[in-house]
């Protein structure tokens, strides 16, 4: 199947973004097909690290996704895959970091001393302040 076919449904057509994610999330789907794609992704970039050598892979993150045994997931992948954490990024939205914030916060510095960079994509959307931002453990800041 090509990539132009990846969201083609032969029942319902293109499915958006926004809405394939959504029912991936509310099915419990989200974080296989979150470790799917970021396995796959890093055996990809792999390929054309030696290439780049600025390349950074960056993946975005639901909140489905920050569960407890995320860093355990996440720690095997890159072990399995031979990726180096310095060159991935992860992106979650504003309104991700702010729900369940004290946890979510544990687990991105933990993300962070594995030498993974965080983004927040968004940022200005949801209720944070510029305030909020030396409580993030994140080291880049992406606007709508």
């Amino acid at each position: 199947m090509g990539a132009s076919n990846f969201n083609l449904s032969p029942k319902y057509g293109r499915v958006p973004p926004d809405l394939f994610i959504k029912l991936a999330e509310e099915s419990g789907l989200i974080i296989s097909i979150g470790q799917w794609v970021l396995e796959n992704a890093c055996i990809q970039a792999n390929k054309f690290i030696y290439n780049c050598p600025g390349l950074t892979l960056s993946v975005n993150l639901s909140r489905f996704q920050l569960k407890d045994n995320f860093i355990h997931s996440l720690s095997s992948i890159l072990t399995r895959v031979g990726f180096d954490p310095s060159r991935l990024e992860f992106e979650i939205t504003e309104s991700t970091m702010l729900k369940e914030f004290s946890r979510n916060k544990k687990l991105l510095l933990k993300v962070n001393e594995m030498g993974i960079n965080l983004s927040i994509d968004d940022f200005g959307t949801g209720y944070s302040s510029l305030s909020d931002l030396k409580n993030l453990p994140v080291q880049l800041l992406n606007s709508s």
